[in-house]
């Protein structure tokens, strides 16, 4: 009786065994057909098929185990080290949910309750425990899945929890998932995606090995420069047609050359794109892109306002005869060409030129910022269809350095770190307050977060995007300056040529009689 006794006990057990490892591995693996597999295994062992369950049961965990195998050996080696964190918290997620109240008992209860309040105390107990039992808890459902900077969840909402409550509960989140920090992000409605990041890709230098190939090259798009590594892993571009500017601000040292270095390294490459360059600081940061530069000055007001005058003639002229050259209304639709190339005007510290307040008392130098406001101004009003793209970088961000009428008309908006919450406001724009987890305010406290920018990209319904630029050495921006020096170009001569009118003058107030 015993050896038939442990007969039938082993396979019982076996298939027990089996079916329920599967169930458990499916449901944290997401694979959700293994636990229905599992589940229908089990019954048939429960009404006596023993066999057949027994080939289901081997056949099922075999099946389970190659799964989980082969996406195992598809992630990268960086991803694999958080594979076990990643089913730790899915275990975990029910209970985490509850704890930080993101679940809550559902809400016909309540009709249940009503049915039950009629019956004996002793007979209305145990109803009452099965309608508040744990299955009537309700939690958003998620899939975890490591990667190469911690886990990601894909998490399908519920009434009453969404995005905003998700981001109260971030931090918390971020203690029990044994994280950094955790981001959220919403894509679509009703689906959210939140990450726990162990791995900060925004505290590791990106180098320029690491970026996508082809980004410094001569094919490299001129529309779409490189810009970052994103704290999602995503390599970011940015987006130049239909915008007239960008304003980038930041503390000192906190990366904004690099990032002018980085991205004139990607329009090096190519006669369509020229520079004209004013160095606000004189302290020594464009020197080495002089010599591939149409035009380029230091801070002194009368240099500038010359330069800004030869760039304002020609946007002038380009706006006249934009239709005639390049057969649209819009340069961006027929892009950038060596005949019509997109001109980008850097200006670095630009709080030297434009801030009004800091010499309202000089009568000498007044007027002249006054005239350089208005230039920059009209570059940034009407340059979009010029192919006109003016930069403006900024170590103090205030409406006195920036003025109102200038960062108003500017679409494209980067900040690196910063002190105070007032300063991310004048850049970013006063949604940043409501958006805690992106601000800049974060990024100035440490030196590993030095080339980490808070920007006004949008990444699906997300209104900002933290990126880390690539760090470019000043030997590699002077290696790259001296090796596309000979694709310096006048943009005017070429517009003369293409309209065949004279030259274009450096004083504006001529411009009218060449073009009448």
């Amino acid at each position: 009786m015993i050896l038939a006794f442990a007969g039938l006990a082993l396979p019982a057990t076996t298939i027990f065994v089996l079916t329920v490892g599967s169930i458990v591995i499916g449901r944290l693996g997401g694979f959700r057909l293994f636990a229905v597999v599992g589940l229908a295994a089990l019954t048939l062992a429960l009404t006596g098929v023993w066999r057949v369950a027994e080939y289901v049961s081997v056949g099922l965990i075999v099946t389970v185990i190659i799964a989980v195998a082969v996406h195992f050996a598809r992630l990268s080696p960086a991803a694999r080290r958080h594979y076990v964190k990643a089913i730790w918290v899915r275990c975990r997620w029910r209970s985490v949910c509850r704890n930080v109240g993101l679940s809550y008992r559902d809400r016909h209860i309540q009709d249940k309750r009503h049915k039950t309040a009629a019956l004996p105390v002793t007979r209305n107990l145990p109803a009452l425990r099965r309608s508040e039992g744990r299955h009537r808890v309700r939690h958003p459902r998620v899939w975890f899945y490591p990667d190469e900077y911690g886990i990601v969840g894909r998490v399908t909402t519920i009434p009453g929890v969404g995005r905003e409550e998700f981001d109260d509960h971030a931090q918390h989140l971020a203690d029990a998932f044994r994280c950094a920090r955790v981001q959220v992000a919403q894509r679509k409605a009703g689906k959210l995606i939140i990450r726990g990041i162990v791995r900060d890709p925004l505290a590791e230098d990106l180098l320029p090995e690491q970026v996508p190939a082809g980004t410094y090259s001569r094919s490299a798009d001129p529309g779409r420069p490189y810009l970052g590594l994103s704290e999602w892993g995503e390599h970011q571009h940015l987006r130049a047609p239909g915008r007239t500017g960008l304003l980038v601000g930041g503390e000192p040292g906190r990366g904004k050359s690099t990032l002018i270095n980085s991205l004139l390294m990607g329009w090096a490459g190519t006669a369509a794109v020229q520079f004209a360059l004013a160095d606000g600081k004189e302290g020594g940061d464009q020197d080495d892109w002089h010599q591939r530069a149409w035009l380029h000055c230091g801070r002194d007001l009368d240099d500038v306002i010359a330069m800004l005058s030869q760039v304002h003639a020609l946007m002038r002229a380009r706006l006249k005869s934009v239709r005639a050259v390049t057969g649209r209304r819009n340069a961006w639709d027929a892009g950038p060409s060596e005949g019509w190339p997109l001109l980008v005007t850097v200006i670095d510290e630009c709080a030297t030129f434009l801030d009004v307040q800091a010499v309202a008392s000089d009568r000498d130098r007044k007027p002249k910022i006054l005239r350089i406001i208005e230039l920059v101004g009209d570059l940034i009003r009407q340059g979009r269809s010029a192919m006109m793209f003016t930069i403006l970088a900024t170590q103090k961000p205030s409406t006195d350095a920036v003025p109102s009428q200038l960062s108003a008309n500017l679409g494209l908006r980067l900040c690196f770190g910063v002190k105070t919450v007032e300063a991310a406001i004048t850049v970013l724009g006063a949604e940043i307050r409501d958006h805690e987890s992106y601000s800049p305010v974060g990024l100035s406290h440490d030196d590993c977060h030095i080339g980490a920018m808070t920007t006004t990209i949008r990444t699906g319904g997300e209104l900002f995007t933290r990126v880390k630029v690539p760090k470019i050495t000043q030997e590699a921006a002077e290696q790259r300056a001296a090796q596309t020096a000979h694709l310096r170009r006048d943009p005017a001569e070429a517009l003369a040529f293409a309209t065949e009118l004279p030259q274009v003058p450096a004083d504006i107030s001529e411009l009218d009689e060449v073009t009448s």
